[in-house]
């Protein structure tokens, strides 16, 4: 069972191996958690390590999870490592906001994603994003969303029709329309467009919509990431160009609808199971950005979107790479059938 909008929070502490821990901590970000901390763990040896958890070092993770997502979070740690534990502490409560006051600013690419309770001295060559994730996942402070937001930065200069990132410059009527009229011949149609998939708080898509996309969607399995992501977009003044799409993926397919830009900040296994209808909401030269990997996880996400292993090294296709603190971020354009 998944989170869904309304559900209790419960306070979890899960043991596991240290080698799996970050992809168990994402898990649990995932499943509603507003913030996941480490604490030691009693009974290892000298060297940190146990009997237990294949003989690598016990590491004891602490969050709150939306009720509903328990069993398949078990699941998913138990796929990992299947001596873990998993014990409920406490129902949820003040400690849902507890990461707060250790909120900072943080600088991704042309961006700078702020919650709105911290104050920054105006920078005219940054691109603010204001964003209180609420519940949900999209501070913007993990690796993956920062590596996802470089990429964003890379790829709108490429889109907008000045090659800037943001919104367009004032320049005469004459040179716009020329510059428009060269960034839709690269494409094949005017604007750019934005899914975010897994879009939790919506800052990827809010940061894509004020570096000059057209329009943006958001989709996610967390019913609470409609409220908080349309609330987002409010703050940042693109409520006009945002959507969370709470028929997902299926309700896009079926309408036919394409973007020319689809992120996917998510766990590889997830990119396997979505990998088709990820490629099949590409449009034409459409880029395809995949996160949320570690680094022996890319061949595997490249699988599953119908790319050579190492396409950026052997294949046809060019696949930038975005590495921060042993996260994989890549950007690349699909084959389409």
């Amino acid at each position: 069972m998944e989170p869904t909008s309304g559900e209790p929070d419960v306070v979890l502490r899960v043991t596991c191996a240290a080698g799996v821990a970050e992809l168990v901590a994402d898990r649990m970000l995932q499943s509603g958690a507003s913030a996941v901390a480490e604490e030691d763990v009693a009974g290892a040896d000298r060297d940190g390590r146990s009997d237990r958890h294949g003989g690598d070092r016990p590491v004891s993770l602490v969050g709150d999870v939306a009720a509903g997502a328990v069993v398949s979070l078990r699941e998913f740690v138990d796929s990992l490592d299947p001596d873990a534990g998993i014990e409920v502490l406490r129902p949820g409560g003040d400690h849902l906001d507890a990461w707060r006051p250790f909120a900072t600013a943080v600088d991704a690419g042309p961006f700078l994603v702020r919650p709105p309770w911290i104050e920054v001295e105006p920078d005219t060559a940054r691109i603010e994003v204001v964003v209180d994730p609420g519940h949900t996942f999209g501070s913007g402070s993990h690796p993956t969303t920062r590596s996802c937001l470089e990429a964003i930065g890379d790829i709108a200069r490429w889109m907008n029709p000045t090659g800037e990132t943001g919104p367009a410059r004032d320049v005469h009527p004459t040179e716009r329309e020329d510059a428009v009229a060269r960034s839709a011949e690269r494409r094949g149609h005017s604007g750019w467009s934005v899914l975010d998939v897994g879009c939790g708080s919506g800052v990827l898509a809010v940061a894509a919509l004020l570096a000059g996309a057209d329009r943006a969607v958001g989709v996610d399995i967390d019913d609470a990431a409609g409220v908080t992501s349309e609330e987002v977009a409010r703050r940042n003044g693109v409520a006009d160009r945002y959507r969370f799409e709470a028929g997902g993926l299926p309700a896009l397919l079926e309408r036919g609808e394409t973007f020319d830009l689809v992120v996917a900040n998510l766990l590889v296994p997830v990119i396997e199971d979505l990998g088709a209808d990820l490629v099949s909401l590409c449009a034409p030269g459409a880029t395809l950005v995949l996160s949320g990997l570690l680094g022996d996880q890319c061949d595997r996400a490249l699988h599953a979107v119908g790319m050579p292993a190492c396409a950026g090294v052997s294949g046809t296709t060019p696949v930038d790479r975005y590495v921060r603190d042993g996260w994989h971020t890549l950007s690349t354009r699909p084959v389409q059938a």
